[in-house]
């Protein structure tokens, strides 16, 4: 896919693409097998946006309401949306970039800087409100308390406030590895789940995932056995994986420090 993902975007909520169609076209361009399946892992958006794409061909809703249907409102994720909600008005942050080579990359052949960029200040663009086209991968948005409820059901076997989103064995298989990704993990080597990178330091069982899009990172870190979750973001595409793992790392040792 290479830098072309720069301009898998849009500026109208209303011209979000289905995500079976967007699926279909990527793939034609983007889809091939680069190595035996089962044989070794390689992290890539592509897989989430067909995810994405077989949940509304599986149930006929689109992805976004799929997930505010049987995600977003039973834990009560009042701040995240697909969209920016009136909601999230209050405590809005704005995405940002430093001016740099990346920048002047998707300017010049992927993004339509004049509607992309508020202003440039001390060389690092703010951006308008931007919209993924993969939602799968890349397409909530939402703020930190939203992502540590959806945290807080993982550790609780898939159930918060007497609202269950997952079986207590989903979670769980969820966490199990199932291949090393030897491309795309903060570190090559480290094994995968479904959707989780685990990690293991002093003996200790990490489930991991970040990202980033639209101008934001963000880094959403497990620790079953101690039942502690991190959720960290930025509202810049300066923090990069690793970066959010050592804060997470940092904040879970101040909270069992506390515990003590």
């Amino acid at each position: 896919m290479g830098a072309a993902i720069l301009g898998w975007i849009h500026f109208d909520a209303a011209d979000r693409p289905q995500q079976l169609a967007f699926a279909q076209e990527k793939l034609r361009e983007h889809g091939k097998i680069v190595c035996e399946p089962g044989s070794e892992g390689r992290y890539t958006n592509l897989g989430y946006i067909v995810l994405a794409a077989l949940i509304e061909q599986l149930t006929g809703e689109s992805y976004e309401n799929y997930v505010r249907e049987h995600i977003l409102a039973p834990l009560g994720m009042t701040n995240t949306d697909f969209v920016y909600t009136l909601s999230m008005r209050e405590h809005e942050a704005s995405g940002s970039h430093p001016k740099n080579f990346t920048s002047f990359l998707a300017f010049t052949f992927y993004i339509d800087e004049e509607r992309a960029i508020r202003e440039l200040v001390d060389d690092r663009y703010w951006f308008q409100h931007m919209y993924s086209d993969q939602k799968g991968s890349t397409g909530a948005i939402g703020s930190a308390d939203d992502l540590g409820r959806f945290a807080t059901a993982l550790l609780r076997g898939g159930e918060l406030d007497g609202a269950r989103i997952l079986t207590p064995e989903s979670v769980e298989l969820m966490a199990r590895p199932v291949v090393a990704i030897n491309k795309g993990a903060p570190r090559n080597g480290m094994s995968f789940g479904l959707g989780w990178f685990r990690d293991e330091e002093d003996g200790t069982l990490a489930l991991a995932h970040g990202g980033g899009g639209m101008a934001f990172r963000g880094m959403l870190q497990l620790y079953p056995e101690q039942k502690l979750g991190v959720a960290v973001l930025a509202n810049g595409t300066y923090l990069d994986g690793e970066g959010g793992a050592r804060i997470a790392r940092t904040a879970v040792k101040l909270g069992l420090a506390r515990r003590d």
